[in-house]
C-alpha cells in the first residue's frame, strides 16, 4: 500500500534510504522461512488476487471457537427499547443477523444509519458475554453509555466505564481507547501503576465481544496493539460510517479481527504459483446504504 508523502522521507530510496515508500502487510520471520503471515482482515483481497491469477487454493478455519454460535431466535425488529428495526430500517436487522453469524467484521453504514442500534442488538443477543465497546474520545464515552442504556432497557449505572478517571468494568463496558491500550511495565513504573496495569490486563482477558467505534478515526497501530491483547474476544466488530471510508481504511481492516492467516509452502507476495495455501475464514464487509 503506497504511503502518501513517502517521497519526502529521508528513509525513502529517492533520498538514499532503503524504504520503497509502501506499507507491507505480508510478514516473514526471515528470507528463508517456508511460511508467511498477513492480517486476517485482508483475506478477501488475497482471495480475489488468487482467483484473478487462477491459482488454486483452499482455506481451513483453525481458530479456537470456545464460545457457541449466537442464538438468533430472539433477534427481531422490536428487540430494542425506543426503536424498531422495521420498515425503512429493516436493513439493520439484516446487519445484526449477518454480524452475529460472521462473528467478526466491519459494520459499514451511512451516517445516521444506526450503527449504535445494530451494536446494541448484537450486545443484547450476546447477553451472557462480557462486552467491551471502545470509543476514541471522552465525549463519545458519555454519549455511548447513555445510548446503550436506553436501547438495552437499563440504566446508565449498569453500564461499565473505563476512562475519564474511572475503572469500573461490568458485563457491558464502554471505554476510551487510550485508557485500555496495554502499556509496558518498566523498572521505573511505580507499584500503584503496576497494579492498575495488571488489573487492566486481567480484565482484557475476560472480554469475549468487542466493538471499535468510529473506526475511521483511530490510529491503526494503537488498535492493533489493543486487539492483540483481547485473546478471548471471539466476536469482534469495527463500526465505520460510510462517508469516512477512504484508501487509508485498508490499514485498519486487520484490526477488526486480528487473527492471522498463515501461508505455507508459498512465496509471497510476488509468486503465488506453488504449494498449498491454508486460510482462515474470510472477514466480510457488512455495508448498507439507506
Amino acid at each position: 500500500m503506497d504511503i502518501q508523502g513517502a517521497v519526502f522521507s529521508s528513509a525513502h530510496r529517492r533520498s538514499g534510504g532503503a524504504w520503497d515508500g509502501r506499507k507491507h502487510l505480508f510478514y516473514w520471520k526471515n528470507s528463508q522461512a517456508e511460511s508467511a503471515s498477513f492480517p486476517r482482515g485482508l483475506l478477501s483481497r488475497v482471495e480475489e488476487y488468487l482467483k484473478e491469477e487462477s491459482i488454486k487454493y483452499r482455506y481451513r478455519d483453525k481458530r479456537k471457537r470456545v464460545l457457541p454460535d449466537a442464538d438468533l431466535t430472539n433477534v427481531h425488529a422490536d428487540m430494542l427499547e425506543g426503536v424498531s428495526m422495521s420498515g425503512d430500517y429493516s436493513y439493520q436487522l439484516e446487519v445484526v443477523r449477518t454480524s452475529l453469524l460472521a462473528q467478526q467484521g466491519i459494520l459499514w453504514l451511512a451516517t445516521n444509519g444506526g450503527k449504535s442500534e445494530c451494536a446494541a442488538a448484537i450486545i443484547k443477543t450476546l447477553s451472557d458475554l462480557n462486552v467491551l465497546f471502545i470509543v476514541p474520545k471522552k465525549t463519545l464515552l458519555r454519549q455511548t453509555v447513555a445510548r446503550l442504556a436506553v436501547r438495552l432497557g437499563t440504566v446508565e449505572q449498569e453500564i461499565g466505564v473505563i476512562g475519564s478517571g474511572r475503572f469500573d468494568p461490568k458485563s457491558v463496558t464502554v471505554a476510551i481507547i487510550n485508557s485500555v491500550t496495554p502499556r509496558k511495565v518498566t523498572k521505573k513504573t511505580s507499584d500503584a501503576v503496576k497494579r492498575k496495569r495488571l488489573a487492566m490486563k486481567r480484565y482484557l482477558k475476560t472480554v469475549q465481544c468487542v466493538f471499535l467505534d468510529e473506526g475511521h478515526r483511530a490510529r491503526s497501530a494503537t488498535w492493533y496493539k489493543l486487539i492483540q491483547s483481547l485473546t478471548n474476544g471471539q466476536f469482534r466488530y469495527i463500526l465505520v460510517k460510510k462517508s469516512a471510508v477512504n484508501s487509508r481504511v485498508l490499514s485498519r481492516e486487520p484490526a477488526a479481527v486480528m487473527l492471522h492467516a498463515f501461508l505455507h509452502e508459498a512465496e509471497l507476495p510476488k509468486h503465488l504459483s506453488k504449494g498449498k495455501v491454508n486460510f482462515l475464514s474470510p472477514s466480510p464487509y457488512i455495508a448498507y446504504d439507506y
